[in-house]
């Protein structure tokens, strides 16, 4: 099959390959209290840290085990239990199957290293993307300065044909101040058929540079 060089699609993971499974970790980790550990670890300023590079993911994981809250004795036990949030979903490797037959695809998800090589060991599909753009490696994430402008300048189509598929409203509303396009992801047959709508606006707008690809 003939893919569509006319876009390149940016695929976040979380909530749209991959569902996350707060509730899940949280009862396991810490049953007596799991919003406790949703505030302590998954909301707190440090997994920031940790998802855009400036702490290492064992500090955090050290974090778990320390605290007495948690049923976590040992870092091999604590970073097993922060890898099992992960679940499949439903229709998504079928779906992104085809999203690889048919467009370019561009990884682009805030996580950390740890989650990240997860991911990809678990749903090997991903690696048939042709780039990853991840957050721990660029210094920030998609709703801050500096992650999408990445993005925008390492391709050689203009901004307006790169179309993001995200579930978090923020992250497309940044993706779009930049000229981006955008998916706010809900299930895979939405943004399927809203990939099926994507346009571009300007008839010469689309060369980047001489000699860029066009969309």
């Amino acid at each position: 099959m003939m893919k569509n060089s006319d876009f390149v699609i940016r695929l976040d993971l979380g909530r749209v390959v991959v569902d996350v499974t707060l509730g899940d970790w949280s009862r396991t980790g810490c049953p007596d209290d799991p919003d406790y550990a949703i505030r302590a670890f998954w909301q707190s300023p440090d997994k920031q840290a940790v998802d855009i590079g400036r702490q290492l993911p064992e500090v955090r994981l050290q974090r778990m085990v320390d605290d007495d809250r948690l049923l976590l004795a040992t870092l091999a036990e604590a970073r097993r239990s922060w890898q099992s949030m992960f679940r499949s979903i439903r229709g998504s490797e079928a779906s992104i199957r085809w999203l690889l037959q048919t467009f370019p695809v561009w990884i682009a998800t805030d996580t950390d290293s740890f989650h990240f090589s997860y991911i990809i060991e678990r749903w090997p599909i991903l690696t048939d993307a042709e780039r990853a753009f991840v957050s721990y490696e660029l210094g920030a994430t998609k709703s801050e300065p500096g992650f999408f402008e990445a993005v925008i300048d390492a391709s050689t189509l203009v901004a307006e044909c790169l179309v993001l598929i995200d579930d978090r409203a923020v992250n497309c509303e940044r993706a779009v101040s930049l000229g981006m396009q955008a998916i706010e992801f809900q299930d895979w047959p939405q943004a399927q058929a809203d990939l099926a709508s994507i346009t571009v606006v300007g008839s010469d707008a689309s060369l980047k540079a001489q000699n860029s690809t066009s969309c």
